[in-house]
Formats: structure tokens, C-alpha cells, sequence
């Protein structure tokens, strides 16, 4: 959903201030969280955050699978169905030209 009119949704004010940070904002906010909680935490705290992005992609992609996986497995069933119509239908047909005959 856009969010186009500023109003009073503070969603807008987040978004457009996240927009204006540069690489000097992130520098300055990298040394303010190293003074405060040291370089150790910080790593871990990274560390963590970058493993829970790989599992959260990882999650991801395994949903994509299983979802475009039931959609093919939908169109085989359904492929399936049609073709024993057709051969349902050719014996049937086949039968009557020999009752004809």
C-alpha cells in the first residue's frame, strides 16, 4: 500500500526520514552503538542479525518451492484427469462403432 499522503501517518514521516540517511548517518550511528555497547556486542548482535536474514530467505524460498510445487502437482492431476476423459471417451465411442457394425 502507498502511503502518498503525509497527513498525520507517522508510517510516512519513518519512511521518508529512512530515505534521507546516507553513508555518513550510518557511519556516525556505527560509532555511537561501538562506544555504547563495544565492538563485541556489536558483532554478535550483527552476527545474529545476519543469520536470522539467511534463515528468513532460506524459509522463503522453501515456501516459493512448496507452493509452486502444489501448483504443478495441480496441473499433473488435472493433465492426468483429461487425458482419462479422453480414453474413457475414445473406449466408449470405439464401443458404439462396434455395436454399430
Amino acid at each position: 500500500m502507498p502511503i502518498d499522503n503525509p497527513g498525520s501517518n507517522i508510517y510516512y514521516h519513518i519512511i521518508r526520514m529512512l530515505n534521507n540517511i546516507g553513508v555518513p548517518e550510518i557511519v556516525i550511528i556505527g560509532i555511537v552503538l561501538v562506544v555504547l555497547f563495544g565492538s563485541k556486542k556489536v558483532a554478535d548482535v550483527a552476527g545474529t542479525l545476519g543469520k536470522t536474514t539467511k534463515e528468513l530467505k532460506k524459509a522463503r524460498t522453501e515456501y516459493d518451492k512448496a507452493l509452486t510445487g502444489t501448483a504443478d502437482d495441480l496441473l499433473e492431476i488435472k493433465t492426468q484427469d483429461t487425458n482419462n476423459s479422453m480414453k474413457t471417451k475414445n473406449k466408449v465411442e470405439k464401443k458404439e462403432v462396434e455395436e454399430d457394425v
